[in-house]
């Protein structure tokens, strides 16, 4: 593949262009190819690296060693739930070091940070266990300061991108109405299913596709 071949055929209306980057595996390493796509037109998954780039944001996959700080992350960036919704047993700003080391060696997880003007502005799992299951996104988090910008929209979207768009399921708090109208909008919808916690909160499970 070259960046030629990456853009080759693509020629939607000046609307429903928006330019993105890909990161490539070719036969001479990694190379970044830029071309202007229709999200609907994107190049095979199969082709992806460790990388993707959408124009908002770039999606990186975390080693090892950067475990510490997803833990770090995640347990800040749910705090303020927590408060809210004392949901001391399931809230991730809960979770032990230990118990997100595990999620990650799980062979089907696979972390990616969320990077935006070369800053880290949240985090995305995904569940893919490639045996027809639904592919799964928990969790997703966007870093208070960086929240309402786009963000997890755009690293979800880069997500289908790389493991296809059909065929995903999450889960997320019922109260939380910004969340809802997020998920819906991207063609999210409630399975039926709603697991009460607390008095404070409840779960309602979503499907695509």
């Amino acid at each position: 593949a070259d960046s030629d071949s990456v853009c080759e055929g693509s020629n939607p209306s000046p609307a429903a262009r928006k330019e993105t980057s890909f990161v490539y595996q070719g036969k001479r390493g990694f190379f970044v190819a830029s071309c202007e796509l229709p999200w609907y037109n994107l190049p095979d998954k199969s082709q992806f690296a460790e990388e993707i780039r959408l124009s908002e944001i770039t999606l990186k996959v975390v080693k090892e060693e950067d475990i510490t700080t997803v833990w770090e992350m995640q347990v800040s960036a749910f705090s303020d739930h927590l408060e809210k919704y004392q949901d001391y047993d399931m809230s991730p700003a809960a979770e032990s070091f230990e118990k997100v080391m595990a999620r990650y060696q799980q062979p089907w997880t696979t972390y990616y940070f969320i990077t935006a003007d070369d800053e880290t502005v949240g985090v995305i799992r995904v569940v893919d266990k490639k045996d027809g299951s639904r592919k799964r996104i928990s969790p997703i988090w966007i870093m208070q300061e960086y929240r309402n910008k786009g963000y997890a929209q755009a690293a979800m979207i880069a997500a289908e991108q790389i493991y296809g768009p059909d065929n995903w399921s999450l889960d997320t708090i019922l109260q939380e109405k910004g969340n809802l109208h997020m998920y819906e909008k991207m063609g999210y919808h409630q399975t039926g299913q709603i697991e009460k916690i607390n008095d404070r909160m409840d779960i309602v499970f979503y499907e695509k596709n």
